[in-house]
This record gives structure tokens, C-alpha cells and sequence, in this order.
């Protein structure tokens, strides 16, 4: 069942309810979203405080739900092309919305030393799917022969199909053994100018236009074109550990079945 903040506020968690999956959050990715103070208000207290109201109200519950799972971003870890981070490597804070926004959104779904219930966070990548996300944007120019990479192309690029994502939180959900934080990207690490070939080979298309960084930074603003023009390199180490399998690994293959269905 999906519960709205008010009427969590109103009415509390059902009696009935065995786990929590708070997937809360003001979009970031969208271009027509512009990246003014108030949006990023708006982003910010869209996940902390929905995320620290179910960790209180989760305190107060003796017995049930038994699982409360949240959602985090690889924003957590910092751009660089060579350190690989996986969910054990230990990140210190820097200067920077969206590491802030990560860090800070965990710790407002902290339920203490004494906490009875399991707690997994799941730390996303970009997500991939037909009707949603960054592909619906980037669809037609594509389809239309004009996509290209972004900026150098050679930024690491963190994906995970829908499917993927959607099998991760189950796995979480049904394992009692899951807990602690859970990278959710494919195994395979891709640049920004791998995804767009693959991407353009699923179309049939040519992918000869290039964005330049300062349209990105026009398009988007400067802070948030960084999660464009950067990019961290990122395993699932401990989601294979857990005993989750990818159904999709390679990105030719995610690009493929999400364009023919």
C-alpha cells in the first residue's frame, strides 16, 4: 500500500504493517524543474523530515513493521575517475549539495542503538526505464538522431535498470538477513559515452551531437550539472553479497529490452 506524509502525519503506520519502503523525494533530474533555492528547499525537506517522521514514529512501534528501508543516491560518494567505492568504503562529508543531501537524509532514518526493527538503505543510481526518469527526457532527441554524450563522456556513469531497482527493494523487503546499505547500480562500470552508444545502437541512431558542459550548466544551473559532468565510479558489492543477481548487467543489453518493450 502507498501512504502520503499527511496522512502518515494524520494517522500513523497501519496496525497491520509489516515494512516500511520510503521512496519520498522531490524530482532532481528534470530540466523544467528550475534549480532555484525554493526548489532545493522543497528537494531537501521532500526526504529529511518524510524520512525523519517514519524513523520516529518506527521508535514508538514495538512489534510491527519488522523492515524499514529507505532510499539514498550515489551522490554519497565523491566524483573522481579512479577510486572505486563500494557500500564498505568509508566517505568523508564534502563540499556539496547532493553528498550533503545523501549523508544527511540517512542519518534522519537513524532509529537508534536500541532499534528493533531492520534497517537497509538503498543508494541509487540513475535509473533506467521507459516511461520515467532521465530516459523519458532524453528519448526524443535520441529517437531523432540528435543525442550525443554529455560534456567529456568519459565521467563514470552509475546505472541500474527499473527492473534491477524494483528487485533490490523486494530482495530487501523478503530477506531477513538484509540490512546495513545496499549500492544500487549494475555490476559494470560504464562511462557517460558508453551509455550513449549503447543507447543510440538500442534507437538504430547516430549519436554525433555532443552537449557541451556550458549548455548543461545553462539547462540545469551549475550545481546541478555536476552530477552530469561528474561522475563516481561505484560497485554493488555487498547487494551480490546479500545474494541479490542483477538480471541486467551489461548495458547493451538493459538498452535493448527497454526500447523493444
Amino acid at each position: 500500500m502507498t501512504f502520503l506524509k499527511d496522512e502518515i502525519k494524520r494517522n500513523g503506520l497501519p496496525s497491520d504493517c509489516q515494512g516500511v519502503v520510503n521512496l519520498a523525494g522531490a524530482t532532481i533530474g528534470d530540466a523544467k524543474k528550475r534549480w532555484t533555492e525554493k526548489y532545493k528547499q522543497e528537494v531537501y525537506q521532500s526526504r529529511i523530515e518524510t524520512t525523519s517522521l517514519l524513523a520516529e514514529l518506527l521508535k514508538n512501534e514495538q512489534k510491527n513493521p519488522k523492515v524499514f528501508i529507505t532510499a539514498s543516491g550515489i551522490g554519497y560518494y565523491p566524483p573522481g575517475t579512479s577510486e572505486i567505492f563500494t557500500e564498505n568504503s568509508e566517505v568523508n562529508c564534502w563540499n556539496d549539495y547532493f553528498s550533503k543531501l545523501c549523508q544527511e537524509w540517512e542519518i534522519a532514518g537513524d532509529l537508534g542503538e536500541k532499534a528493533i526493527h531492520r534497517r537497509v538503505t538503498v543508494r541509487i543510481g540513475l535509473v533506467l526505464g521507459r516511461n520515467g526518469g532521465a530516459l523519458r527526457q532524453m528519448y526524443l532527441p535520441f529517437w531523432l538522431g540528435l543525442g550525443g554524450h554529455l560534456a567529456s563522456g568519459e565521467q563514470p556513469l552509475p546505472w541500474i535498470h527499473i527492473d534491477d531497482l524494483v528487485g533490490i527493494f523486494i530482495h530487501a523487503l523478503m530477506n531477513s538477513n538484509v540490512r546495513g546499505i545496499l549500492n544500487a547500480v549494475a555490476p559494470s562500470m560504464i562511462t557517460n559515452a558508453e551509455f550513449t552508444k549503447a543507447f543510440g545502437k538500442a534507437l538504430h541512431r547516430p549519436t554525433l551531437f555532443p552537449v557541451p558542459e556550458f549548455a548543461l550548466n545553462f539547462a540545469f544551473g551549475k550545481e546541478r550539472a555536476k552530477m552530469l559532468i561528474q561522475g563516481q565510479k561505484v560497485k554493488p558489492q555487498r547487494t551480490i553479497e546479500s545474494g541479490y543477481k542483477f538480471k541486467y548487467t551489461n548495458i547493451y543489453d538493459a538498452m535493448k529490452q527497454i526500447v523493444e518493450n
